[in-house]
């Protein structure tokens, strides 16, 4: 028991979070609450097994900043790559290569040779 209320070292740790049981959560939410903003995250579980994590909002901020897509980043990189395919040389290679019709008669002019026709 730590802090008053059950602090479960069964199972396995994640990310060596402190875990608490459901029980623990419903009874004594005060003191895992301080646990939570101590650490910036528990696991609860639930027959000694994981079933959630609780996050601070400060540690939630953090996740969402660091799964959000930089849209700026990828509009340069686009922008990067957009203007080399358009330098000298390389647009006629980029047509030809995104020439399907052509590919299909190419493969077929192939298929043709092999078959002696």
């Amino acid at each position: 028991m730590r802090h008053g209320i059950e602090h479960s070292d069964a199972g396995p740790s994640l990310s060596g979070l402190p875990e608490f049981s459901a029980t623990a959560l419903a009874t004594g939410m005060g003191n895992v609450t301080r646990e939570v903003l101590k650490k910036g995250a528990a696991v609860i579980t639930k027959h000694a097994e994981p079933v959630m994590v609780l996050l601070s909002v400060e540690r939630y901020l953090q996740l969402e900043r660091a799964s959000a897509p930089d849209l700026d980043a990828w509009t340069r990189q686009f922008d990067e790559l957009y203007a080399h395919m358009q330098s000298p040389g390389i647009s006629g290679k980029t047509i030809d290569a995104l020439d399907l019709d052509a590919g299909h008669k190419e493969a077929a002019k192939r298929s043709a040779d092999a078959s002696g026709a």
